[in-house]
C-alpha cells in the first residue's frame, strides 16, 4: 500500500500546485472581495489574468468619487478590455474634475470598443454620446439617461406621422426593454407628445420605464397619460425621486394619476444600479417589479425593509 507520505519518504519534494479549478475559485473569491483594486492578482499569471479580467471588467463605473485601478478615461483601455464590458455607468463626469475632460472627445470610439454592454448609464448632464454610438450597441438592453439630450438626439431625426407609428418599420432601438430618463422632461405638451411618440415607436419593446419626477412638471405636460399610452408593452412605470439622504424610509409618495403598472419611490440611483447589477441586492427594477407582484397579491409590504438606504 502507498504511504500518505511517499513523497517524503523518497526525498523528492511534493507537488505545491493546487488543481486548476481550485485555484481559480481562490482568485475568483479574492477579486470579488475587494473588486476596486485587482491590479496585483492580474501579475500573478497568465492564466489567472484570463480567469479574473471577464469578472474584474464586467462591471466599469467612471465617476469622480470611485477609484479604479485601470484609467477608463484613455482609449487604450477601452481597446484592452472594452469587451469585456457589459455594464458601463458615466457619472458626474463632467461637473466635477478636470482629470475627466479628456475623456468626453473620445467617449463615442471608446463605446465602439464595448460591443457586448447590455447596461449603459449615463448619470450626467448632457452626456457625450451620438445616437449613432448608442444604435451601435447592438447588445444594448437597459439604458439610462439625460432627457434632455436623448430630446436634443431625437430631433435630428424626421417626425414619424401618427398614421405611421402603428406600421411596420425599422426602430433604432428593437432590443432595448428598460429606459429610465433623468431630469424632469420639460417642453410645451405638442412637443413632448411628439418626442414620447417617437420613442414609443423607436422602443418598441419597452416594458419598463422610468423618470424622474417633479410632480408639477409631468403632470401638467400630461406625460404620464402619454407614456401609458404610447409604449405598447409597457409592464412598469417607475416615477422617482433621488434620494440623498440616506435616512430616508419612506419610499414612495402620493400620485394622482392612478394605474397598477405606475410605481413611485425614492432611490440613490448610482447605489441601486450597482446593487443590482452585481446581483448584492435589489436595484430600481428588481423592486418595482416586487412592488408590483405584491400589490397584485394584495399584500401590504414595508418598502424600507425591502431595500434599506444603505
Amino acid at each position: 500500500m502507498d504511504s500518505p507520505n511517499r513523497d517524503l519518504d523518497n526525498g523528492s519534494t511534493p507537488d505545491p500546485r493546487l488543481p486548476l479549478e481550485l485555484e481559480r475559485e481562490i482568485f475568483i473569491y479574492a477579486i470579488l472581495s475587494d473588486i476596486q483594486d485587482p491590479t496585483n492578482l492580474f501579475l500573478v499569471a497568465k492564466r489567472v489574468r484570463e480567469w479574473l479580467f471577464p469578472i474584474a471588467f464586467k462591471i466599469v463605473i467612471v465617476c469622480p468619487r470611485r477609484f479604479f485601478p485601470v484609467p477608463f478615461l484613455e482609449l487604450s483601455s477601452y481597446q484592452q478590455y472594452g469587451s469585456y464590458v457589459q455594464f458601463l455607468l458615466l457619472s458626474d463626469v463632467n461637473s466635477v474634475s478636470d482629470n475627466f475632460k479628456p475623456l468626453m472627445p473620445i467617449f463615442n470610439e471608446c463605446l465602439a470598443q464595448c460591443p457586448n454592454i447590455t447596461d449603459l448609464g449615463l448619470w450626467c448632464n448632457d452626456p457625450p454620446v451620438t445616437l449613432e454610438s448608442l444604435i451601435n450597441l447592438s447588445a444594448l438592453s437597459r439604458l439610462s439617461m439625460d432627457a434632455h439630450h436623448l430630446h436634443k438626439l431625437f430631433q435630428s431625426l424626421d417626425p414619424i406621422p401618427e398614421t405611421e407609428r402603428e406600421a411596420t418599420g425599422i426602430a433604432l432601438f428593437p432590443r432595448i426593454t428598460q429606459l429610465n430618463m433623468l431630469r424632469t422632461l420639460w417642453m410645451p405638451s405638442p412637443d413632448c407628445e411628439l418626442f414620447v411618440g417617437a420613442l414609443g415607436y423607436h422602443f418598441p419593446r419597452i416594458t419598463h420605464f422610468a423618470h424622474s419626477h417633479y410632480l408639477w412638471n409631468l403632470e401638467n405636460t400630461g406625460l404620464l397619460e402619454l407614456v401609458l399610452r404610447k409604449f405598447k408593452k409597457l409592464k412598469v412605470f417607475v416615477l422617482w425621486k433621488q434620494a440623498y439622504n440616506e435616512l430616508a424610509v419612506d419610499r414612495e409618495f402620493v400620485l394622482s394619476v392612478k394605474d397598477e403598472r405606475i410605481v413611485t419611490m425614492l432611490t440613490i440611483w448610482e447605489k441601486d444600479w450597482e446593487r443590482e447589477v452585481r446581483g448584492t441586492g435589489m436595484g430600481m427594477w428588481m423592486l418595482a417589479d416586487r412592488i408590483l407582484e405584491e400589490r397584485r397579491s394584495k399584500q401590504v409590504i414595508n418598502l424600507a425593509e425591502i431595500l434599506p438606504l444603505s
